[in-house]
């Protein structure tokens, strides 16, 4: 029985092993490639909750005080400090690539696909530029 007891044991520790990698692998690929990953987590506490969310983006999905489910998004600086707490983690694909065009509501007249992803500052500019343009009695830009 111990026998049996003690492989178990090593099995399910080198099977969360292999999620963890494979869950890393998956963070810095969209690190590498987007600048950020979203993921989540289990806070252990209240107090640890706290205190990665001091250096990391929360998610919009409420964060349950009894179980502390944490969807979360970091750059590379964050994710490596939120790694230093060796909490497992997961990475979902659908939560890191944005597809809108898969979304079986979809409609290519109403939908904008210029913006599948964080623009830069320069893409910014000329997307306000361009509703303001086409939009006069919606929307007008102001410079602060």
């Amino acid at each position: 029985m111990k026998k049996f007891t003690l492989i178990f044991v090593l099995l399910l520790l080198s099977n969360m092993q292999i999620i963890a990698q494979t869950s890393k692998q998956k963070a810095e690929k969209y690190l590498s490639d987007k600048g950020e990953v979203c993921f989540t987590f289990h806070a252990n506490s209240t107090n640890q909750f706290k205190e990665l969310a001091s250096f990391l983006s929360l998610g919009h999905k409420p964060v349950d005080p009894t179980n502390l489910v944490v969807e979360a998004y970091a750059n590379s600086e964050a994710f490596d400090k939120f790694l230093s707490y060796n909490i497992p983690f997961t990475v979902e694909v659908s939560k890191n690539e944005f597809r809108p065009h898969e979304s079986p509501s979809y409609n290519p007249q109403a939908w904008d696909t210029t913006w599948d992803e964080y623009p830069t500052y320069s893409q910014y500019v000329a997307k306000m530029n361009y509703f303001a343009t086409t939009y006069p009695t919606l929307c007008t830009l102001e410079t602060i």
